[in-house]
């Protein structure tokens, strides 16, 4: 099946959305930076190596390496050099003089510099004010440009919070003194999609048409995969993601369900090459989603993380079903209550039966374990099927099924038509 069988996925905001920028819109996995500062996570050199490999393999534009000081920065930049030649690293730094210095050291010629733009982080945070942290923004940007930094991201944190002109304002300073790209950062999370929309197409008009424009949304309210597409489909250039979300507090953007979503509404294809972002093919998927998923459970493993069963895109469970509608349609025709075929993100669909499942189910279970039963049976096998789920509080085995069917058979008074032969 493909993506857009049984009808398109696409939502209005895809379909009539125009899309600005010149070239398509991009995904920035920072799990090196933003998801290490999960709490309780910790990720040694191998699995960042590891991690690293997998996003290059599996099609993603770009990474955020991790942050100016930090201790294993020179070994991630010289292992990123070789495993991921063609892939544009950025390194996060403050907006301090020191920082720059430090990336400089060691090669980096793409940064990104945070800088808070709400009221309570300016004043509060670093007890400083507007004039002062557009002064010294202009310095470092300056400095930037001596290093041989050739681009420079410019992050505004706390973007959702501040009063839109004086976000605007540090924006076009930025730009005016370097640049290349804007960060929008929801530091909070309390953006809704329509919020993000308008957001992101207010710096859109205001900004020169050169500029990039990137977005960074954390999950405090369960939005911020939604907030991270809303904003693709809005304007914007790029969006941050991280494996699994990870992230301060409820972490950020999924990298896997933003992923996804692009690929299987068919806004994420390549034009030409092979495989992925780095060498493409006609009409392939712009990220490999199934080495997604694997890394991903890979990851919550490195990291104790359990991963819930009905997670979209990587949960075990999300191809299976029981109750009697929905195992009657997929009977059917897959695609009346499938998105996208398990496949596509290296799932299984599973049709299990219980105390949900309705006739039809359980008739064509009994066909294919190859009994061939009368109405009477197929009744009786339903009501035994649901009795057995109810003290079990789970869904049925295959063995316990086939052990209800045999007891159906041999005590049913019509199992003169419930032949226990096998149903070719």
């Amino acid at each position: 099946m493909s993506p857009d069988a049984g009808g398109t996925m696409r939502t209005e905001i895809f379909r009539q959305t125009e899309r600005l920028p010149a070239t398509p819109p991009a995904l920035l996995d920072t799990t090196l930076r933003e998801g290490e500062q999960s709490f309780g996570v910790y990720l040694d050199m191998n699995a960042k190596r590891h991690i690293i490999k997998t996003l290059y393999a599996a099609g993603i534009e770009e990474m955020e390496l991790g942050y100016a000081g930090q201790e294993s920065l020179p070994q991630l930049l010289q292992h990123t050099r070789r495993a991921a030649p063609n892939m544009p690293c950025t390194v996060w730094c403050r907006c301090r003089e020191e920082d720059i210095h430090a990336v400089a050291a060691l090669g980096v010629t793409r940064i990104s510099i945070g800088v808070p733009v709400s009221h309570a982080h300016i004043v509060t945070r670093l007890r400083t004010t507007e004039e002062a942290l557009l002064a010294r923004l202009e310095s470092v940007l300056r400095l930037a440009r001596t290093c041989g930094i050739g681009f420079v991201s410019l992050g505004l944190e706390d973007c959702s919070r501040a009063a839109p002109q004086t976000a605007l304002r540090m924006a076009l300073h930025g730009v005016t003194h370097g640049a290349a790209r804007i960060r929008l950062s929801d530091t909070v999370g309390i953006l809704t999609p329509m919020q993000t929309a308008e957001l992101v197409r207010f710096f859109r008009r205001h900004l020169p048409a050169h500029v990039r424009l990137a977005t960074h949304f954390h999950n405090d309210f369960g939005m911020a995969t939604a907030n991270a597409i809303t904003a693709l489909a809005s304007g914007a250039d790029s969006t941050d993601v991280s494996i699994l979300g990870l992230g301060e507090r409820a972490g950020i953007a999924r990298l896997e369900e933003v992923a996804a979503a692009r690929v299987l509404t068919g806004e994420a294809h390549n034009a030409a090459g092979t495989q992925g972002a780095h060498s493409r093919s006609d009409a392939s998927p712009q990220y490999n989603l199934a080495a997604l998923r694997t890394l991903a459970h890979t990851v919550a493993g490195l990291t104790s993380m359990p991963l819930a069963r009905n997670l979209p895109v990587i949960g075990a469970d999300i191809f299976s079903v029981e109750s009697g509608i929905h195992a009657d349609g997929m009977h059917k025709s897959p695609e009346l209550f499938e998105p996208y075929a398990p496949e596509l993100v290296q799932g299984s669909r599973s049709i299990r039966l219980g105390r949900k499942s309705g006739a039809a189910a359980v008739a064509h279970a009994a066909r294919n374990a190859g009994w061939c039963l009368s109405r009477h049976a197929v009744n009786e096998l339903v009501a035994r099927v649901r009795a057995l789920s109810d003290r079990c509080n789970r869904a049925l085995t295959d063995a316990e099924f086939r052990n209800l069917c045999h007891q159906v058979h041999t005590q049913a008074p019509d199992n003169a038509n419930t032949a226990p032969h096998r149903a070719h």
